[in-house]
């Protein structure tokens, strides 16, 4: 009887560690699944075979979810597009969206045909890889087979992996991440020469191209990538991670050729009005001269106003930035690499605008009679910063309402019986509807705030303005403005 229980008691253990075993691995596989899709990262091979009049394409996409929706952005060179999945199944379109899709078992194959004119020496394939707009990263990999054009030269917009070149048919292989690759093809035989991190050279067959020194931008290529093809009889062409010069190009000209191309990586959506800002980033690598009348003046601006150490942090903060860079963000970057906030980049966006000159803002405390009333931002303005008229209004005790309108702004102060009007664009001022005189006019507005010297303010309100790094203090007493040492 004994025996028996103690079979029977082994058995139940066995069934209960049984339980809790595949209770333990199903956690783990439902752990790793999650850590799986929370790390999703899209694959894209795209195998490109040469024809007589142009090329077959077809593009795998592989690591999206499996049943979300997504929408794909097409060539618009594409030719006979079709979309199907591994099985070969066509994809199931949404009503009213005809490039969104949702994603099937192991991914979604896109076949495309993209023209060319055989006669041609050279062609650039730029745009030409159908885009995922959800995706902030993914991997991406081009394999060409060449059977049209055996003995010449592919290069892509991202790093070479290797080639094969049999009796009627070359191979070449491509592989990298995070961009949409521009595709080159050259008649001439090219070599590939890997120059330094992030930059790769095509020269003709045999040439080094050590001539050719990049170690100005190198913060840049290490955070970027870009090919640099050098022919005979090409022109200039340029695309997606690719630019395309004469070989024998000056080299500080095509420095600044690449560093132009690595810096759009960073910031691609530019107007024409705007692209005065690659200009100047590019001159902070390069140190050579921008052209645009705008950038010169942003740059000699920077370059007046802030030490070369804030500018080397500025440009080694902005090699480092991976994201699309807004001019907000280098507003930020310029205001870390100087520890004062400035709205600089944002303010001079547009080259139609008036240029508006590098100011800082700065924190201060605000403290009224020994009452402390609020941190306030000021602007620097040489010796005696810029104090912010509402705030500053408002810490003396005052209602303070601001009227904005197309002949400028008006300042309305009422305090117990007594009331002030001040005008942006006027030279006088109303206390209690009894107008005074100023030497001119009351305000400086920035940013869309309004700021007042402080000697206005002590000589129409009768106070005294200190300050520090750290504090504005105001007094109801005469004085003049000083600052502390």
């Amino acid at each position: 009887m004994r025996k028996a229980s103690i079979i029977m008691l082994l058995i139940l253990i066995g069934v209960f560690g049984t339980v809790i075993i595949s209770q333990w691995e199903a956690f783990q596989e439902e752990g790793r699944e999650t850590v799986q899709k929370r790390e999703r990262k899209p694959s894209i091979t795209i195998s490109v075979e040469t024809e007589k009049d142009g090329l077959l394409v077809k593009q795998e996409v592989r690591g999206l979810e499996t049943g979300k929706v997504y929408r794909f952005d097409y060539p618009k060179m594409a030719k006979e597009v079709s979309c199907s999945g591994k099985d070969g199944r066509p994809c199931e379109r949404l009503a009213n969206y005809p490039s969104s899709f949702q994603i099937p078992k192991k991914g979604i194959i896109f076949s495309y045909r993209m023209a060319v004119q055989e006669e041609l020496t050279s062609s650039m394939f730029d745009q030409w890889i159908v885009q995922i707009p959800d995706a902030k990263e993914w991997d991406i990999a081009i394999n060409v087979t060449d059977k049209h054009h055996a003995g010449g030269s592919w290069a892509a917009g991202i790093p070479f992996k290797g080639d094969k070149q049999l009796d009627l048919i070359d191979y070449h292989a491509f592989k990298g991440e995070n961009l949409y690759p521009a595709l080159y093809w050259q008649k001439n035989e090219l070599k590939n020469e890997k120059v330094q991190r992030g930059i790769e050279v095509y020269s003709v067959k045999g040439k080094r191209e050590s001539a050719y020194d990049f170690s100005a931008i190198r913060s840049l290529s290490e955070n970027g990538y870009i090919s640099v093809v050098l022919g005979r009889g090409t022109g200039e062409k340029s695309g997606s991670g690719l630019i395309v010069s004469e070989d024998g190009i000056l080299p500080k000209i095509l420095e600044e050729r690449v560093a132009t191309a690595l810096i759009t990586q960073k910031i691609p959506s530019l107007s024409a009005d705007e692209r005065w800002l690659i200009e100047v980033l590019a001159s902070l690598y390069t140190n050579q001269k921008p052209n645009s009348a705008r950038a010169q003046a942003v740059l000699a601006e920077l370059r007046r106003k802030m030490s070369e150490d804030q500018l080397k942090a500025f440009a080694a903060s902005f090699s480092k930035e991976n994201d699309s860079v807004s001019h907000q963000r280098l507003d930020e970057l310029l205001s870390m690499a100087t520890g004062k906030e400035t709205r600089f980049l944002f303010l001079n966006k547009s080259s139609n605008t008036p240029f508006t000159p590098l100011t800082f803002f700065e924190t201060r405390t605000m403290i009224v009679d020994g009452k402390k009333e609020g941190i306030i931002m000021i602007l620097e303005n040489g010796s005696a910063p810029l104090l912010p008229a509402k705030e500053i209004f408002s810490g003396l005790g005052f209602d303070v309402e601001v009227k904005h309108t197309q002949a400028g702004s008006t300042i309305l102060l009422q305090k117990d019986k007594e009331s002030y009007q001040f005008f942006e664009n006027r030279s006088i001022f109303l206390h209690n509807g009894e107008e005074y005189g100023l030497l001119d006019r009351p305000f400086t507005v920035h940013s869309g705030k309004l700021f007042m010297e402080p000697e206005k303010i002590q000589s129409i309100f009768n106070v005294t303005i200190t300050g520090n790094g750290e504090e504005i203090r105001l007094s109801h007493t005469d004085g003049t403005f000083k600052e502390d040492k």
